[in-house]
């Protein structure tokens, strides 16, 4: 699927004619960003084997084919976790396509702009699945149901019996749970506690300030203090994290 740091969507264009394949990696390379060609294939039995090797995002699939068409390559990918976009000569196929979970279906010949919003529509797809598919912390506080995706936990803060979890656009939730319990759910990876008051993550961090004891500025202004005897285990901390993305 698309990848984690650049955000590339990978594509197969099966069709039997070579021109109309010349014309979709030419237009996919020189009008489409963040778009890798990584197979094609003219028919049947070649389709389904570059599919498998490649595992695409995007399939670019034309219909009537040697060795049959391109329903049969689909119904050999139920359930598949890519996207597929007839384009073919044929108008009569449209309502099958749709049934066989194409998301959209163009005709030949094809052009520039046509081509570009079947990639826009992609990415936009794949945002959509990669926001619904973050993370969440469903916290229970008197029958009232808190659902917060992680990574918009800035911090979490206690103050006296109670947690507040500082989110993104200014949000604020209070919870009864202690911090520790926030400490062991949340991804260590991302978070660290920097004191026996704070607990940070280490995609907001603006600034940090070093000295016997330190301080970290996030990006909601706040300043979170470090336990000097934290501070060598935090610099490491957030160096592998930094190391990992």
């Amino acid at each position: 699927m698309i990848s984690k740091k650049d955000e590339n969507i990978n594509v197969v264009i099966i069709d039997d004619e070579s021109n109309s394949r010349e014309l979709l990696k030419t237009f996919l390379t020189s009008y489409c960003t963040n778009v890798h060609i990584v197979g094609e294939a003219e028919d049947v039995e070649s389709g389904i084997s570059i599919i498998n090797k490649t595992m695409p995002d995007l399939l670019l699939l034309d219909i009537e084919m040697d060795g049959g068409t391109g329903f049969d390559i689909l119904s050999e990918f139920r359930d598949a976790p890519f996207l597929t976009c007839f384009v073919t000569g044929y108008d009569q196929y449209a309502i099958k396509a749709i049934k066989a979970g194409a998301f959209d279906y163009l005709l030949k010949p094809v052009n520039i702009q046509e081509i570009k919003e079947v990639i826009k529509k992609a990415k936009k797809i794949f945002a959509d699945k990669k926001e619904s598919s973050k993370p969440s912390l469903i916290l229970n506080e008197s029958g009232k149901y808190n659902i917060i995706k992680i990574d918009e936990i800035i911090k979490v803060e206690v103050d006296g019996n109670f947690s507040f979890l500082y989110l993104i656009n200014n949000k604020r939730v209070i919870s009864s749970e202690k911090l520790g319990y926030f400490e062991e759910i949340l991804p260590s990876n991302m978070f660290y506690r920097t004191h026996k008051s704070h607990i940070i993550n280490h995609n907001f961090i603006v600034e940090i300030e070093k000295g016997r004891t330190g301080n970290v500025k996030l990006s909601d202004k706040s300043i979170v203090p470090i336990a000097s005897r934290r501070i060598k285990h935090f610099l490491e901390h957030l160096d592998a994290y930094k190391k990992s993305i």
